[in-house]
């Protein structure tokens, strides 16, 4: 099974405000349907509104024709910057299908829907398919996609739709197992196992935090020193956002693990009067202590003058 799809968008006001502020939005509910929930959101520290419809359309296409009537019905309620994602459980075109051979009725029924809302429908980079079916994905389609109103394209820039990483295989690994015994010698055994191996894995990811830093400034460094002999291209600029946005990426997600991993080392050595305690009681002694003071005009940094 695959990961899912992510749309990375890209704006100037936003990429710049989003180190100081929070994201926070206020949400609402627009209408829900059997195929579809749409919400509205209202950022709190940005006077930006926007509209999201989460779908998980039918397998039957008669009943798909009712997701389609009810975005038209709601087409007015969602003036502005609108975007639409999920499973669509249709195609468009018949290469986006393992066995697709003909334009069928329901492809043209959805091409049309789209052009009616007025909705871009941008490329999938990386892969052709979103779904795949059977052990060796036999049967594969394109049905998850992430469609936008133009005014969410005029609000970002350099919008790119990409296929996320299969996030685990930790259903594979446990029936790579073989333990014979009993049912809960069985079950114990595997957990064990099961358990380092994501020791291991967490070892490697948490090492490999540096390499891909150093792995995407590298990348960076090339495009700087390409851009000092000539202009960059649209692609070679896309790239270099985007490395820019997955370097914040990684360096946020090693901060939250380094966080997590300090406090998981205080609740265990905590306020038990250990050294690991009296070590962090002075580092915290160091950062908590006045250095100089200003006193009448004058810098004072001797304690003894101060008093």
């Amino acid at each position: 099974m695959d990961g899912g799809i992510s749309l990375g968008c890209y704006s100037r006001k936003w990429w710049y405000r989003s180190n100081v502020y929070k994201r926070v939005w206020q949400g609402e509910l627009v209408t829900a349907a059997n195929q579809m929930v749409t919400c509205k959101f209202e950022g709190i520290n940005q006077a930006f509104t926007w509209f999201l419809s989460a779908v998980y359309a039918s397998c039957d296409p008669i009943i798909r024709r009712e997701l389609w009537q009810d975005f038209i019905n709601i087409k007015e309620l969602c003036s502005g910057p609108w975007v639409a994602c999920g499973d669509f459980n249709d195609t468009r075109y018949p290469n986006k299908r393992s066995e697709g051979h003909r334009i069928t009725t329901p492809m043209t029924e959805f091409s049309e829907w789209i052009n009616e809302m007025e909705f871009i429908d941008p490329s999938l980079f990386g892969v052709s398919f979103t779904w795949r079916k059977g052990d060796n994905h036999m049967s594969a389609s394109r049905i998850d996609r992430f469609l936008f109103s133009s005014q969410w394209d005029e609000t970002f820039t350099w919008i790119k739709q990409n296929m996320l990483p299969k996030i685990g295989k930790v259903k594979e690994r446990w029936a790579s197992f073989n333990i014979t015994g009993t049912g809960s010698y069985v079950l114990a055994s595997k957990l064990r196992m099961l358990k380092g191996e994501l020791k291991e894995w967490k070892l490697e990811n948490r090492n490999n935090w540096n390499q891909r830093k150093e792995a995407i400034l590298n990348q960076l460094s090339i495009l700087e020193k390409t851009q000092e002999l000539r202009l960059l291209s649209e692609d070679e600029l896309l790239q270099k956002l985007y490395l820019s946005m997955e370097f914040e990426d990684v360096a946020k997600n090693e901060e939250i693990a380094w966080r997590q991993r300090s406090r998981v080392h205080w609740l265990k050595h905590g306020d038990k009067n250990t050294k690991y305690f009296h070590r962090m009681a002075t580092a915290h002694k160091r950062f908590n202590t006045i250095d100089k003071l200003m006193v009448e005009r004058v810098t004072v940094s001797n304690r003894f003058r101060c008093n």
